[in-house]
């Protein structure tokens, strides 16, 4: 969607660097855009545009902006070394569209499957702290590679002299996924480590062993994230060649993590298949009120932008936990990880901060389109993530199809912090 958008963009800009017969597409030295400026669309008792001569050579000329009238007529007349063709008052709507090359805060899991020398003692096999033993899956972090994604920000300034403006923003990055896959006939060994609490020991429940049971083992960690903005902007210094604004507004943002894992084990016993399936779910929302500043500064077709944003609110967290295990005798509640003492939806809220700073430079294509390239991070304190809600300490006495309770696994909801950033590659056109 979003790069159907840009494309849609540079088409629209192309379209506008062809239709010179339009007068207020003509540069401002010219007597069609002179004509044109002093008639229409202007702030009333405002001066007609003084011709100005390029300064940086036919590519680009000076602004001539007569802004007498504006600000309760406090404005002297500008002529900005800064955007080209068409001065700021007749600049209404805007949209920006970019690719997101960004990277995010991993999230890390336990130890889920280990393995051991195919002659270790069935009863240290997996088993960590035992010589020999090695972690597979886990014990690591997830879901920090780098990911794609798309931004676009629409807006309109909400009086003739470009100092009050509304804008809306809109991020989202695409889905990380990671996948692991492992099985065995009986070797290697294919173990799933946890701590004893009915006998205070290291522990380990088997998925293959040589000539004892085969087994395969799965795990899928899946992350996104999202954001939009509703922000008033409000310009508090208007100079040559430089702006700056105010920003206010309202933030939301979302993230979303799974972590689901599965194993299957058999033995030479007809109908011994056991399949035990454990699933860990987190959503984090985000919803608070924003400030900030912005400054704009510009030079012939050459522009450098700088944001710094703070929101202060809450974070809703959404926690699932959910597991169940298939025998020949049916399919019980709880896996291995959750059980029934675990199991469930858990819901908290915690104020949180979020940070975001920003820079983008900018290149003048035309008089209404431009490529940017830039830079953005954003910092989110006191989310949940799905490793973080598991407990390694397990009770055997509960594993199904038993139907004994006991207090361990238990939940504990533990936070974390987030973060997001990258490359922004994109487009920027003026109505």
């Amino acid at each position: 969607m979003l790069p159907l958008l840009a494309v849609g963009i540079c088409l629209l800009g192309a379209a506008s660097v062809g239709a010179q017969t339009v007068p207020w597409q003509q540069p401002p030295m010219s007597a069609e855009f002179q004509a044109w400026a002093s008639q229409s669309g202007r702030p009333a008792g405002t001066a007609p545009l003084p011709a100005v001569g390029g300064v940086c050579g036919d590519a680009c000329e000076m602004d001539a902006v007569a802004t007498a009238g504006c600000n309760g007529g406090a404005c002297p007349a500008i002529a900005a070394p800064g955007r080209c063709c068409v001065p700021w008052p007749f600049h209404d709507p805007w949209v920006r569209a970019e690719a997101l090359l960004w990277w995010t805060k991993s999230a890390g899991i336990p130890p889920l499957l280990t393995t051991s020398p195919d002659n270790t003692p069935q009863a240290q096999a997996g088993v960590l702290g035992q010589p020999g033993t090695v972690v597979l899956v886990g014990d690591q972090e997830l879901n920090g590679d780098f990911r794609a994604g798309g931004r676009i920000a629409v807006g309109t300034w909400l009086d003739a002299c470009d100092n009050v403006g509304l804008e809306f923003v809109y991020l989202g990055l695409g889905q990380s996924t990671q996948r692991f896959d492992r099985s065995s006939t009986g070797s290697p060994i294919l173990a799933r480590p946890f701590f004893d609490v009915d006998r205070g020991v290291e522990n380990s429940r088997l998925l293959a062993y040589p000539n004892v049971v085969q087994g395969d083992f799965s795990c899928s960690a899946t992350s996104s994230f999202q954001a939009a903005e509703a922000l008033l902007r409000w310009a508090i210094v208007r100079c040559p060649g430089y702006r700056i604004e105010l920003l206010g507004g309202y933030r939301f943002q979302r993230l979303t993590d799974a972590l689901d894992i599965a194993d299957s084990s058999n033995t030479a016993a007809p109908g011994a298949t056991i399949q035990v399936f454990d699933q860990f779910h987190t959503r984090n929302d985000f919803h608070g009120g924003e400030l900030g500043i912005a400054g704009a500064w510009h030079r012939c077709r050459w522009s450098l932008e700088g944001t710094a944003k703070l929101a202060l609110g809450n974070t809703h967290s959404q926690i699932d936990i959910d597991g169940s295990t298939t025998t020949a005798a049916g399919t019980f509640a709880g896996g291995m990880l959750a059980l029934p003492s675990n199991m469930g939806r858990y819901g908290a809220d915690q104020f949180s901060v979020v940070p975001e700073i920003g820079a983008t430079l900018g290149y003048d294509l035309t008089c209404r389109l431009r490529m940017t390239a830039g830079y953005t991070f954003i910092y989110w304190n006191h989310v949940s993530r799905p490793g973080d809600q598991i407990d390694p300490n397990l009770s055997p006495s509960q594993f199904p199809p038993t139907t004994q309770t006991a207090t361990r696994p238990a939940f504990e909801r533990r936070t974390t912090d987030f973060w997001a950033q990258g490359i922004n590659l994109g487009l920027d056109y003026r109505f």
